[in-house]
C-alpha cells in the first residue's frame, strides 16, 4: 500500500504529484489519478516476477536504514507550514532536532548574535520592536547612537531627534 506523504509539484498535463512511502520502505512519485490504481512502488511487480530475488534484501543492510531515514526526515515537515524558516532557538548550537524550529521571517530576523537587545520602562525588546512602539520617539541610528554614548534607554528612546546638524541630541 502506498501512503502520500509531500506535494511533488504537478506532471506535463495538470496533475499534482506525490510522494509516497510503500509498505515496504521505499518512496516513490505517483501522479493523484495512479494514487488508488498503484497500490506499491513496484515491489509486488517484482517480487511476482521473481527474476531479482535480491532485490528487497538491500533494505536488511545497515545502510539501507541510514537512507531510509534520510529519506523520513526530508519529507517529515514536523509543523512546517507556508512562508516559515527554520531557525536555531540557541544561534551557538548546532542545527539539531532539540534547537532548531519553524518561524515567521521576523522571529528569525530578530533572532541573530548582532540584534539590539534593549531594556526600558521594565521591558526587554529588540531596538526594531522598540522602533514599533508608540513611546519610541527617534530613528533607529539616532538610539543606536545616544546607546553607544551612555543615555539611559528610557532617554535615548523618547527624546524626539533634532532635525538639521546635530539629530544626535
Amino acid at each position: 500500500m502506498l501512503v502520500a506523504i509531500h506535494s511533488k509539484g504537478k506532471t506535463n498535463a495538470g496533475n499534482r504529484k506525490w510522494i509516497c512511502q510503500c509498505d515496504c520502505g521505499n518512496y516513490c512519485v505517483v501522479a493523484s489519478g495512479d494514487l488508488r490504481s498503484n497500490n506499491s512502488c513496484g515491489c509486488k511487480r517484482r517480487k511476482k516476477s521473481n527474476k531479482n530475488p535480491e532485490l528487497h534484501r538491500k533494505s536488511r543492510e545497515p545502510l539501507y536504514d541510514v537512507w531510509s531515514n534520510i529519506l523520513r526526515r526530508c519529507f517529515n515537515t514536523n509543523g512546517y507550514k507556508q512562508g516559515l524558516q527554520i531557525d536555531r532557538e540557541d544561534n551557538n548550537g548546532n542545527y539539531e532536532p532539540g534547537n532548531c524550529r519553524w518561524v515567521t521571517n521576523e522571529v528569525n530576523a530578530n533572532n541573530k548574535r548582532n540584534t539590539k537587545i534593549i531594556t526600558a520602562f521594565g521591558e526587554t525588546k529588540t531596538l526594531t520592536d522598540w522602533l514599533a512602539d508608540e513611546r519610541c520617539l527617534a530613528p533607529r541610528y539616532v538610539i543606536s547612537y545616544r546607546i553607544a554614548q551612555g543615555w539611559s534607554p528610557e532617554k535615548a528612546l523618547t527624546t524626539p531627534a533634532i532635525l538639521g546638524r546635530n539629530q544626535f541630541s
